[in-house]
């Protein structure tokens, strides 16, 4: 009796252990680190309160460098005021590892074609989150400040894709 209830026990854990493997097998985990890896965006832009503009687009180039610094090139175009941004900032994502990563940036770059001044320099500075849709590819959400001499500054709100390069 004490051996078939042995074999009965045996079975059922190697049972319980092969489902539990398969089920491990059929489920698909992403990986969303971003670690030494290159990517690319495009946005569209809307003014907020204090700004000027209704509309507008973005565009960036960026990399990270560890899992949670990267560095980006953008350029921004506010269609209202006809401004041009371009600038270059560092990006800090605390959680890089998640599907949902919150984020900080700061940087420097030019600001063109405000009236009387067309050429400044900003400071550019951000926050946002990005939503993983996939491994590859995240919506971004953010809001920006550029923040330049003479009251010209400018605050947007965006919404874009970012594709990462693996």
């Amino acid at each position: 009796m004490i051996g078939r209830v042995l074999a009965l026990t045996a079975a059922l854990l190697l049972s319980a252990n092969v489902a539990v493997g398969q089920d491990d097998e059929e489920e698909e985990e992403f990986y969303y680190e971003k670690e030494s890896s290159p990517y690319i965006g495009i946005s569209g832009l809307g003014g907020l309160i204090g700004g000027d503009g209704t509309g507008g687009f973005g565009v960036l180039l960026g990399g990270h460098v560890t899992t949670w610094l990267a560095f980006e090139g953008e350029y921004n175009f506010v269609s209202d005021s006809a401004t041009h941004l371009a600038n270059y900032s560092a990006k800090w994502t605390p959680m890089g590892d998640k599907q949902i990563q919150p984020y900080l940036k700061a940087g420097l770059g030019l600001m063109g074609g405000r009236n009387a001044h067309p050429f400044l320099f900003m400071g550019k500075f951000g926050a946002g989150v990005a939503f993983f849709l996939s491994e590859t590819l995240a919506l971004d959400a953010g809001v920006t400040a550029g923040v330049a001499s003479h009251d010209n500054n400018l605050y947007t709100g965006s919404l874009g894709l970012v594709y990462y390069f693996e």
